[in-house]
């Protein structure tokens, strides 16, 4: 990219932008750079790679690029590969927006048909260029309610079963020592009866935003089913584990005092042994041996 690529369109690019993640993929450093001041003064996270192996880097490393600006003519990797590759990414959507001084039909064609999701021919206007990203954006935030949609229960937002297979799947793959927690609250049938269901929805509501607190890229939070909660660990101690039980046991009675509704919990942990690889089945079933051991007592938890 150079100077000359961008048409002046007065105003029209000092509008209040978003915070969408953008990465510029140009071998043109004074490229990059025009461009980049410019999507940042309208509000976007930039980040910037010269070439398409640091661009396929950057992008594995960082979940949260949404959309690439990749010029078609680059050193090493053009901006075709690059595309192919980018759309080959497991569980993993980049709105991809291929940017060439390159102006026949069959050019088009081909960007297209290698899985980029749109084209802008050199030179174009700052005023284009904000209308495609735009449309990314709206793209992205489709896919996005989708996958909510198939990937989350809809009374609390926490990850659903398929969800949460889709997850433990993958970290079997890479060969993780996993633990399985289940939570479930004691006495709900009664809290139903005499509360009634919309109370009742309120405490599970209430304990999965307890739950929610503990969600990370190595702890995936869900419903399992009715009052039933779950959480997978992938990296995880015995003591870390009882004292993120504790912190739940103290911020449910909190959550119950708000609520004013007594509300308790029991907690069943199966603890996969480091080093072998048990299966989520073998241990989901054992955490539920712990889970039913706890219920005896009630308000407690059983590792």
């Amino acid at each position: 990219m150079a100077l000359d690529i961008f048409l002046y369109c007065g105003n029209l690019w000092n509008r209040e932008g978003g915070s969408m993640k953008i990465i510029i993929v140009e071998d043109c450093e004074q490229g990059r750079n025009i461009l980049r001041k410019l999507l940042v003064k309208r509000g976007y996270e930039v980040v910037v790679a010269c070439d398409g192996n640091e661009a396929l880097s950057k992008i594995c490393a960082d979940q949260s690029i949404g959309i690439a600006l990749v010029d078609w003519s680059m050193s090493h990797m053009d901006g075709v590969t690059l595309v192919s590759r980018i759309k080959k990414l497991k569980d993993r959507y980049v709105h991809t927006i291929m940017v060439t001084a390159r102006t026949t039909i069959p050019d088009e064609c081909h960007a297209l048909d290698s899985g980029a999701d749109d084209f802008i021919r050199k030179p174009f206007g700052l005023a284009e260029l904000s209308a495609r990203i735009r449309v990314g954006e709206r793209t992205l935030a489709r896919m996005k309610e989708q996958s909510d949609l198939a990937n989350k229960d809809a009374l609390t937002q926490l990850a659903n079963r398929r969800k949460i297979h889709s997850q433990v799947e993958t970290w079997l793959q890479q060969s993780a020592s996993l633990a399985v927690c289940l939570i479930d609250v004691d006495d709900f049938k009664e809290i139903n009866g005499s509360y009634g269901y919309e109370m009742g929805d309120e405490v599970i509501k209430g304990v999965a935003e307890v739950l929610s607190h503990f969600s990370s890229e190595s702890v995936i939070v869900g419903r399992w089913g009715g009052d039933e909660m779950i959480l997978v660990f992938r990296q995880f101690t015995k003591e870390a584990i009882s004292a993120m039980a504790q912190e739940v046991f103290r911020d449910v009675k909190e959550m119950s005092q708000r609520l004013d509704v007594f509300v308790t919990i029991s907690v069943g942990v199966a603890i996969g042994q480091k080093g072998q690889k048990s299966s989520f089945d073998e241990l989901y079933s054992d955490a539920l041996a712990m889970l039913r051991i706890a219920k005896e007592d009630k308000n407690t938890i059983c590792i």
